[in-house]
């Protein structure tokens, strides 16, 4: 009687490791998936850029809507609504405009696409 007892316990107690395994498995999971989530978070969400640089924006896009703002690669990027189009501006530091690159919709009136970009001096 006792060796059988004593194997019912050992089972017992290998479905109890078993079922802590996959607890420890499922919480290690969601804390992995935690940190992704959290390295996508957009960091620029406060920046703001210096003066010249938004006072050149407003003298060039003065219909701007909904402006955000972003520093990217020692650039300060204004995302915003112009009509009805999405629109990116590219700026340097010192307030000088780079480019404008405008999101048009398929089925937007004048689909070729337009890019103006200032020359490299």
């Amino acid at each position: 009687m006792t060796n059988r007892h004593s194997k019912i316990s050992i089972n017992i107690f290998l479905i109890k490791i078993n079922r802590m395994k996959t607890k420890a498995f499922i919480m290690a999971t969601l804390v992995c998936s935690s940190f992704v989530f959290m390295s996508c978070d957009d960091d620029d969400d406060k920046f703001t850029p210096e003066s010249i640089v938004t006072k050149a924006f407003d003298t060039k896009y003065p219909d701007a809507q909904r402006v955000s703002w972003e520093n990217e690669a020692g650039y300060v990027k204004a995302e915003f609504y112009t009509g009805s189009y999405e629109a990116e501006a590219w700026f340097d530091p010192q307030g000088n405009w780079m480019l404008t690159e405008t999101d048009l919709p398929y089925n937007a009136p004048n689909r070729k696409k337009q890019f103006r970009v200032k020359p490299i001096r």
